[in-house]
């Protein structure tokens, strides 16, 4: 069984993804998981999934379940780590499968990414939150470029609880006037007509077209697909808009260091607690 294991280890190490220096510490760390097993769970009973665990995680301490007879990632584990250490994770942060049913297994303190209801109802009250990262970053660009928000007529064209939703809550909490709409929105285009501030959220490529569009609105896309485009048709957007972010470039960074922004704050905070 541990050869088996091994050589799918070394197949999925071996797909150009990791540097040799990365390399020796996934190596490092299969040899102890393979000495000490998963927390509960012999080595007999584990899974190719597992093995992707290992991959994408350096982490020591990984909890499994077992549910409906399939090994499942336990994301209750994060809330166990010492608080007096950062922890990295390959200089990158590894996303795991969430469900809103899980979501009381990750405390307001360690919600860097802003997606439990918690986190939501705190950030939309103007309480201590992390914000979910897209919207989040989106609003510290408008506030690094001294953008003035208040009192304008935003329009958010996207209803999802990690983008679309907070995104309106953020606004409205610095004083703009917001709408909602998304893609059964009747009379769209009429409504997109008005806004002086306008972010795209939909995940329909060029959804929202340019002559739909203003002149001297901000136009924030927080789109991206396969060919390089958002949900805003930006071509030629410069001529119209008084600032608007690019794609790619633009709201995508962002979002990564955002989310570097809040694990840092969560283990500096939690550090001095």
């Amino acid at each position: 069984m541990q050869t088996e294991i091994k050589s799918n280890f070394e197949k999925l190490l071996d797909d150009g993804s990791f540097s040799n220096s990365q390399k020796e510490i996934k190596e490092k760390n299969f040899n102890k998981f393979l000495e000490q097993g998963f927390p509960n769970k012999r080595i007999e009973d584990w899974k190719f999934s597992d093995l992707n665990q290992i991959i994408s995680t350096n982490f020591e301490n990984l909890a499994f379940s077992k549910k409906d007879n399939q090994s499942s990632f336990d994301i209750s584990f994060i809330n166990e780590f010492d608080h007096n250490k950062i922890v990295f994770v390959d200089g990158k942060i590894s996303k795991v499968d969430f469900s809103y049913e899980n979501e009381d297994k990750i405390s307001l303190e360690k919600d860097v990414d802003g997606v439990t209801c918690l986190g939501f109802g705190n950030m939309a009250m103007g309480l201590d939150a992390y914000g979910s990262c897209t919207p989040a970053g989106i609003i510290r660009l408008i506030d690094s470029y001294n953008l003035d928000v208040e009192g304008l007529n935003a329009v958010v064209v996207g209803r999802s609880p990690i983008l679309g939703k907070p995104m309106a809550m953020m606004l409205l909490n610095k004083n703009a006037t917001v709408t909602i709409c998304h893609s059964r929105t009747r009379n769209i285009e009429s409504i997109i007509s008005e806004a002086d501030l306008i972010v795209g959220a939909v995940g329909i490529p060029k959804f929202i077209q340019k002559n739909w569009i203003k002149n001297d609105c901000i136009v924030i896309d927080a789109g991206y697909h396969p060919d390089k485009c958002g949900d805003i048709d930006l071509d030629g957007v410069e001529e119209i808009a008084s600032a608007f972010t690019p794609v790619p470039g633009g709201v995508g960074p962002m979002t990564i260091n955002t989310l570097i922004l809040h694990t840092l704050q969560s283990a500096i905070k939690t550090t001095k607690d």
